[in-house]
């Protein structure tokens, strides 16, 4: 089988908006983060791979509850992502790191209309 770069989308939210929009859920998973020494794109990288069991107790629930209340808040879900342009990426990607993404938005839904001037769709290439 041939390698090559294949097209990637995600539906972007910025850390900034989602603060904004669960504000104390954020505080919470930002403090669980800290405690434990843990980096959000520590997090990302094990959310985007779906390995949830090296997540720790505290930080998962956390970032459950932040899930949670921004579904309850906006209608939309979210989750995280990683991607790492210097790894399997190319740099004119619109990602680098840790990010949120939103699903839900596209055909927009009432929910999608209400937040579409705050999440953004960007693209980016990961070789395999």
């Amino acid at each position: 089988m041939s390698m090559g770069y294949g097209s990637n989308y995600a539906d972007v939210i910025e850390k900034s908006e989602v603060d904004k929009i669960c504000d104390e859920a954020s505080a919470i998973l930002l403090a669980e983060l800290l405690a434990d020494g843990m980096t959000f794109d520590e997090l990302a990288k094990l959310t985007d791979i779906e390995d949830y069991a090296e997540i720790p107790d505290p930080i998962l629930k956390a970032y459950e509850t932040l899930q949670e209340q921004f579904e309850k808040f906006t209608g939309l879900s979210l989750g995280l992502g990683y991607h790492d342009v210097d790894e399997s990426g190319d740099c004119y990607d619109d990602v680098d790191g840790g990010y949120f993404w939103v699903d839900g938005m596209y055909e927009l839904t009432e929910a999608g209309k209400k937040y579409k001037n705050i999440v953004d769709r960007k693209c980016f290439v990961t070789f395999g």
